[in-house]
């Protein structure tokens, strides 16, 4: 009698037998497929999980491996290992299991985090106590020989940023067909959208979409190109600073101010706000939303290094890190300059002009040259032909009165026809005048007449010689 397949397993076995089936494997007619893993056909092994935390690279850090939660605040279930950094900031003693199985559904991914432990640019305490990430425990290769494949595990602030805000989102947020529960495709999606709002908002416009918070290395390796590192690492450093000051300019800690603007960004803006609720630890910072985007006077924490000087860090740190020897620095192209960094952006700014939505009078795409809509019509003042009429907005032909009231929009010299006979005339159309027009009307309140050829004050209809005066 076969042993029990764990969860993980049998769904990888379903899927395979299914996609086999679809492409004509397994033999005809919709037999079952015969070679299917069976769980005492595998080997059970320890992997070491390998990787590093880095606001610079983190040593001595204990590290702790937890299955995910979805129901819990903090994601964290089971803790199923513990590891820690080296002096060179590398993960040891951290191992996963390759029969390692969730009892309740087939989840395989995993939350790790990075506790203490000292920064080794600055060779002091990490300002950031707690670093997190997820990764995802992946079944590789034939049915009947599996492989693992674990990917190199990197933690930064914006990682943990990221898995702070799916964590803030909790079940209901996570859980996209609405069945209670958050599978693997659903956490997938949750970290997908996390990121691209953490990019959104602190990536100063150089995290593209090949830049993965939980997959890209911070710190120059060959797994990863060296410009996507120095982007990433740049825009980590720049977060962890304004995570510095806030927490400097509040009473909470770094970890609580994270967790807090996770929180916080739910309803569309950094504002110490979530809706009607105050986030206790944003909501005694002055100005909060200025010193959370302005880092114009910031360098890399614990140091006078400028956020421009991030590509010559990362070759300097390669002599404490132990990497001189196995990553070559393209310090002529990738490294060769620091990327041009852009603004943060505190929330949703749907016309790209640098103000949030919730900031911004006028935050329609079309809107992107200002932020004031003084008549409310949802027109910045800038582009709005009548920034004091909530009615109107343009005025094609420049004469003063605005297209929805413009009988004739594109006529300057008309815009009325006061006795309605124009009828049927596309006036909106015109632009040379038809004579039904107020202005072209010689008898703008007679709709039964409209010329006066002799002008001798009888319309030519009602005129037995309207050319002899």
């Amino acid at each position: 009698m076969f042993k029990q397949l764990p969860h993980h397993l049998a769904y990888l076995a379903l899927a395979s037998s299914l996609l086999l089936t679809a492409c004509g494997g397994g033999g005809g007619n919709g037999a079952e497929t015969p070679d299917t893993i069976q769980a005492d056909e595998l080997t059970s092994s320890d992997i070491a999980i390998t990787g590093s935390a880095v606001k610079g690279p983190i040593a001595s850090a204990i590290v702790k491996l937890y299955e995910i939660d979805w129901t819990a605040a903090d994601l964290k279930g089971p803790l199923i290992g513990t590891g820690s950094t080296n002096a060179e900031a590398q993960i040891q003693d951290l191992t996963i299991n390759t029969q390692r199985q969730n009892p309740k559904r087939p989840e395989n991914s995993y939350l790790i985090e990075f506790e203490g432990g000292t920064d080794l640019t600055n060779n002091a305490p990490t300002i950031i106590p707690v670093l997190k990430t997820i990764f995802t425990f992946n079944f590789a290769g034939e049915l009947n020989n599996p492989t693992v494949e674990l990917p190199t595990i990197y933690a930064t602030p914006l990682s943990t940023f990221a898995v702070e805000v799916v964590a803030a989102r909790g079940v209901a947020g996570n859980d996209t067909n609405g069945d209670g529960i958050v599978f693997q495709s659903e956490i997938t999606i949750a970290l997908d959208e996390a990121q691209d709002l953490s990019k959104a908002i602190f990536g100063l416009g150089i995290l593209n979409s090949n830049i993965d918070f939980f997959e890209t290395s911070p710190m120059l390796s060959n797994n990863t190109e060296q410009a996507a590192t120095l982007n990433y690492r740049t825009a980590s450093e720049v977060f962890a600073a304004i995570i510095d000051q806030l927490d400097n300019a509040g009473t909470g800690t770094s970890t609580e101010i994270i967790q807090g603007l996770a929180e916080d960004i739910q309803d569309g803006a950094i504002d110490a706000m979530n809706g009607s609720e105050s986030i206790s630890a944003l909501s005694d910072i002055s100005n909060l939303q200025a010193q959370a985007s302005d880092y114009s006077g910031l360098t890399v924490v614990g140091t006078s290094i400028p956020f421009s000087d991030i590509n010559i860090l990362l070759v300097d740190e390669q002599e404490y890190l132990g990497t001189a020897d196995e990553v070559t620095p393209d310090t002529s192209g990738d490294l060769a300059t620091a990327p041009v960094l852009g603004p943060i952006v505190l929330g949703d700014d749907s016309d790209g002009d640098g103000t949030i939505d919730a900031n911004d009078d006028c935050p329609l795409p079309q809107n992107n040259t200002g932020t004031i809509d003084t008549d409310g019509d949802g027109i910045c003042d800038e582009t709005d032909a009548f920034d004091n009429d909530a009615n109107e907005t343009t005025d094609s032909d420049n004469d003063g009165t605005g297209d929805n009231s413009d009988l004739f929009p594109n006529n300057s010299l008309e815009s009325e026809d006061s006795d309605n006979d124009c009828g049927t005339i596309d006036t909106s159309s015109d632009t040379a005048g038809n004579g039904c027009g107020d202005n072209s009307d010689a008898f703008p309140f007679d709709s039964d007449e409209q010329l006066d050829t002799d002008s001798d004050t009888i319309g030519d209809n009602s005129d037995a010689c309207p050319s002899n005066a």
